[in-house]
């Protein structure tokens, strides 16, 4: 199988065979669809393609479906909400489309998981204008918050209905989920929204945005600013990874930084057991390894008022690694994140043959 990520102004693919992943990447402003073509030139050898978008509005519903000519329509028309990755995503796939018709084609989305978000949990409370343009909470990163509600049904003794999934990384997120569907998640309109992550400020008060430009600086320094030299890095005052934060050597400021990320996740999670009316597995996910165990110990040490229990060693068992008692009230399990197999696994969900009625039209509601 072959996937590719869009990473603008890169487009990034990899390739996974006997399970292993070759990585690649390439610039589209030169002459990309001949570095795509090579990258599939074994097509006899290549199962599937699939294509990751990130951000699919409302017109994409399904996280995972074939992809066919008249469905690229609505991949186009998705493009507006995260303009530079989604247009990498749909000139990618419309060039695979006619350069293999006869492989089957995937499209994987970020944000499908929480289309049907409840309005409470979804809209922002701005002018009906704003809200019929598509302004509202999309969430992101569904691909990995649904593959950890999966496994986590199958691996526990008993499979939970109200669960927390947390995503930890560079850009972390979490998400309440109930019998399978989502209820809440952290991430808003875009991944901008929600936690801290490695370049981004996560929530903050948007009049910043107008103070920051009465000062003198521009949109386009506003958005770099807040997106890009904020959250990890801004606290640090450096580029700094979630990896990279963990470690307890360096500055005092990486230590803030490391325990603003674990309040905010904290509050996150007090606040969807609250949304699901009780919790029943908190799973997190993470591919720093062990080197999470310490900072997610840390998380659970404060979660004894929802029936989280300690334990001091680190149980293995169906690829599960829990962090605190499995015999407790409140199982809370930690999962490795590869998103590349991730990725793999959820295409390899679809049928040969897409149900082109998963995909639907943006409809204007109040």
């Amino acid at each position: 199988m072959i996937v590719f990520d869009p990473h603008p102004p890169l487009l990034r693919w990899y390739a996974l065979r006997d399970g292993k992943s070759d990585e690649g990447q390439c610039d589209l402003a030169r002459g990309w669809p001949v570095a795509v073509t090579r990258v599939l030139e074994r097509p006899e050898a290549t199962g599937a393609v699939a294509y990751v978008l990130h951000h699919g509005g409302e017109v994409v519903r399904s996280p995972a479906v074939a992809v066919s000519r008249e469905s690229l329509t609505a991949m186009e028309e998705a493009r507006e909400f995260l303009p530079e990755h989604n247009d990498l995503t749909f000139k990618a796939a419309r060039h695979g489309l006619e350069l293999f018709p006869d492989l089957a084609h995937i499209l994987l989305c970020e944000t499908a998981f929480f289309v049907d978000l409840p309005p409470e949990a979804s809209v922002y409370a701005v002018p009906y204008e704003l809200r019929r343009r598509g302004i509202r909470r999309y969430g992101g990163c569904g691909l990995g918050h649904q593959w950890a509600w999966r496994r986590v049904q199958s691996v526990l003794p008993r499979a939970p209905r109200k669960v927390i999934t947390v995503l930890l990384g560079d850009r972390p997120s979490l998400a309440a989920i109930r019998d399978g569907k989502a209820l809440d998640t952290s991430i808003g309109f875009t991944a901008l929204e929600g936690v801290i992550s490695a370049t981004g400020c996560g929530d903050v008060d948007p009049t910043i945005v107008f103070l920051l430009e009465s000062s003198g600086m521009s949109l386009r320094e506003i958005n770099d600013m807040l997106s890009r030299r904020s959250g990890f890095a801004g606290l640090v005052g450096r580029r700094c990874g979630f990896s990279e934060l963990l470690r307890e050597n360096g500055p005092a400021e990486k230590s803030g930084a490391r325990e603003i990320l674990r309040y905010q996740v904290l509050k996150y999670i007090g606040a969807y057991a609250a949304v699901l009316g009780g919790v029943e597995a908190i799973v997190f996910m993470s591919a720093a390894l062990l080197d999470s165990i310490g900072f997610i110990t840390g998380i659970c040490e404060r979660l004894g008022p929802l029936g989280v229990r300690r334990s001091a060693a680190v149980a293995e068992g169906n690829q599960l690694r829990f962090v605190t008692d499995p015999s407790g009230l409140v199982p809370a399990v930690w999962l490795e994140y590869d998103r590349t197999k991730v990725l793999a696994e959820m295409a390899g969900s679809v049928p040969a043959q897409g149900d082109l009625e998963q995909w639907s039209k943006r409809e204007d509601s109040s």
